[in-house]
């Protein structure tokens, strides 16, 4: 922020607030106008999701992201195995691997502002026992 009587078009770093601004002529000092400028929250977007579900089988590695993104146009998901999607609710199908998947959303809206989250997602191994119904101690298969 420049020093007060410096010359600038622009002012960074300002909180949302009420401000007052004085505009004036460095050639004609008795030639000012004064009023007040609100400055609001320029960055509204904000990143959020969940992933049903965010724990999966490797027998079945597919979940869809549910985008619950606030004052977004765009999307850009990262999955976190080098697959990649725009859309605004995905579905992704994983490798067939146990393993632990980082899945990075941006939202950004049509005025550029950008947030991001980051979330993971995991694939577990499946343990699947099997019991027969009918069994012969004496190998003859109810004969």
């Amino acid at each position: 922020m420049e020093p007060a009587g410096a010359p600038t078009d622009s002012i960074g770093g300002l909180a949302p607030a009420v401000y007052t601004v004085t505009v004036s002529d460095a050639n004609n000092p008795g030639c000012a106008l004064q009023g007040s400028v609100t400055i609001l929250n320029v960055n509204d977007v904000k990143a959020e999701f969940y992933a049903q579900p965010a724990v999966m089988s490797y027998l079945d590695p597919t979940t869809t992201f549910k985008n619950m993104s606030i004052n977004a146009d765009s999307y850009i998901w990262d999955f976190g195995d080098n697959f990649f999607d725009f859309t605004k609710d995905p579905t992704h199908t994983y490798p067939p691997t146990p393993g632990i998947y980082n899945v990075t959303l941006i939202a950004a809206s049509n005025r550029g502002c950008t947030d991001t989250i980051m979330r993971t997602v995991r694939i577990d191994y499946e343990l699947n026992f099997y019991v027969p119904s009918a069994f012969t101690p004496n190998g003859d298969q109810g004969k």
